[in-house]
């Protein structure tokens, strides 16, 4: 387990659109892509039919205006490296294949289980809200719970432990919750 290959995201790519983070998910875990669009397409099997490459193309064009990634343009070939950022957040290769390769309980996509993933390993053992992290990373509240769901019941790497307030009334109130990521998980 020493050796285990560890796959580095950053903290910077966790609000961006799902299509832009698919591909930053593929170069964190295989350090670059070379190839064409439908070559990019057949790999995260989608149809690569024109829509699909354009949207794929524009994603490609946005990480590249951002500076997140570098890309290199021949004829129609790509090659698209990371260009590392500042706050790294780290993860191990099995978890990530095991994540992407899964059938979940919750409608979700396993783009949104890492970002999530990727949330609380970097966020720590520190209470939030749903709303906090929703807003944090651009997913609504609903898509959020589907992926607390499969984490928790399909993969059992988080723990979850409700935060609760009692009013003047006596009154109790749940005001947030705190989650812990499974050690073995992480580094």
């Amino acid at each position: 387990m020493e050796n285990e290959k560890k796959v580095i995201f950053y903290r910077e790519w966790l609000p961006l659109p799902k299509e832009q983070f698919r591909i930053l998910i593929h170069l964190a875990m295989n350090g670059s892509f070379s190839g064409n669009l439908s070559d990019l397409c057949r790999y995260f099997s989608l149809n690569p039919q024109n829509k699909t490459r354009a949207r794929i193309r524009d994603a490609i064009n946005e990480l590249t205006e951002k500076g997140i990634i570098e890309c290199k343009r021949e004829g129609r070939s790509y090659l698209l490296t990371i260009v590392p950022r500042e706050k790294e957040i780290c993860l191990r290769a099995r978890w990530l294949d095991s994540i992407l390769k899964a059938d979940f309980s919750e409608s979700v996509s396993s783009e949104v289980v890492i970002k999530l993933l990727l949330w609380f390993v970097d966020r720590g053992a520190k209470m939030f809200t749903n709303e906090e992290v929703a807003n944090d990373l651009n997913i609504s509240v609903t898509t959020i719970n589907n992926a607390r769901k499969v984490l928790l019941n399909d993969f059992e790497v988080i723990i979850q432990k409700y935060v609760s307030a009692e009013t003047e009334e006596g009154e109790i109130h749940r005001v947030g919750q705190i989650i812990e990521v499974s050690a073995w998980m992480k580094e």
